[in-house]
Protein backbone atom coordinates (compact mmCIF):
# COMPACT_ATOMS: atom_id res chain seq x y z
CA UNK A 1 0.00 0.00 0.00
CA UNK A 2 2.96 2.29 0.80
CA UNK A 3 4.60 1.40 -2.32
CA UNK A 4 1.46 1.66 -4.53
CA UNK A 5 0.81 6.00 -3.35
CA UNK A 6 4.72 6.68 -5.07
CA UNK A 7 2.82 5.35 -8.36
CA UNK A 8 0.41 8.54 -8.33
CA UNK A 9 1.60 12.02 -7.66
CA UNK A 10 -0.50 13.91 -4.63
CA UNK A 11 -2.78 16.00 -7.01
CA UNK A 12 -3.60 12.77 -8.91
CA UNK A 13 -4.59 10.78 -5.58
CA UNK A 14 -6.09 14.51 -4.52
CA UNK A 15 -8.30 14.39 -7.55
CA UNK A 16 -9.37 10.88 -7.20
CA UNK A 17 -10.08 10.64 -3.92
CA UNK A 18 -9.25 13.84 -1.95
CA UNK A 19 -11.14 13.20 1.68
CA UNK A 20 -14.28 11.69 0.60
CA UNK A 21 -15.77 8.86 2.78
CA UNK A 22 -16.36 5.20 1.86
CA UNK A 23 -19.73 4.24 2.36
CA UNK A 24 -20.53 6.25 5.51
CA UNK A 25 -21.60 9.73 6.20
CA UNK A 26 -19.05 10.61 8.77
CA UNK A 27 -15.76 9.47 10.57
CA UNK A 28 -15.93 6.10 12.61
CA UNK A 29 -12.79 7.32 14.63
CA UNK A 30 -11.75 3.60 14.72
CA UNK A 31 -9.26 1.48 12.76
CA UNK A 32 -12.20 0.47 9.66
CA UNK A 33 -11.73 2.14 6.47
CA UNK A 34 -13.63 5.64 6.61
CA UNK A 35 -12.03 6.93 3.32
CA UNK A 36 -11.94 5.99 -0.51
CA UNK A 37 -8.30 6.22 -0.65
CA UNK A 38 -7.81 3.69 2.02
CA UNK A 39 -10.08 1.29 0.17
CA UNK A 40 -8.31 1.80 -3.03
CA UNK A 41 -4.86 1.40 -1.55
CA UNK A 42 -6.00 -2.14 0.55
CA UNK A 43 -7.36 -3.53 -2.81
CA UNK A 44 -4.20 -2.63 -4.79
CA UNK A 45 -2.11 -3.85 -1.81
CA UNK A 46 -4.35 -7.14 -1.57
CA UNK A 47 -3.94 -7.66 -5.18
CA UNK A 48 -0.32 -7.26 -5.20
CA UNK A 49 0.66 -9.60 -2.46
CA UNK A 50 -1.61 -12.39 -4.67
CA UNK A 51 0.51 -12.13 -8.09
CA UNK A 52 3.77 -11.54 -6.04
CA UNK A 53 6.07 -13.84 -3.74
CA UNK A 54 7.86 -11.32 -1.06
CA UNK A 55 10.96 -13.25 -1.67
CA UNK A 56 11.63 -12.44 -5.25
CA UNK A 57 12.21 -8.58 -3.98
CA UNK A 58 14.95 -10.06 -1.88
CA UNK A 59 16.59 -12.12 -5.25
CA UNK A 60 16.16 -8.97 -7.24
CA UNK A 61 18.09 -7.14 -4.41
CA UNK A 62 20.47 -9.01 -3.64
CA UNK A 63 21.06 -8.90 -7.47
CA UNK A 64 21.10 -5.43 -7.49
CA UNK A 65 23.77 -5.24 -5.01
CA UNK A 66 26.28 -7.29 -6.49
CA UNK A 67 26.04 -5.50 -10.19
CA UNK A 68 28.94 -3.45 -10.93
CA UNK A 69 28.04 -1.43 -13.95
CA UNK A 70 32.29 0.00 -13.90
CA UNK A 71 33.23 -4.06 -14.04
CA UNK A 72 30.93 -5.02 -17.21
CA UNK A 73 31.94 -1.41 -18.71
CA UNK A 74 35.47 -2.39 -18.49
CA UNK A 75 34.91 -6.07 -19.94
Amino acid sequence: MIGHITYLSEEQMHAKFGRRLQDRDSFSYDFKTDFQVESYLKYQGDTFVKRFDANSYLYISKAMDYYDLAAVARS
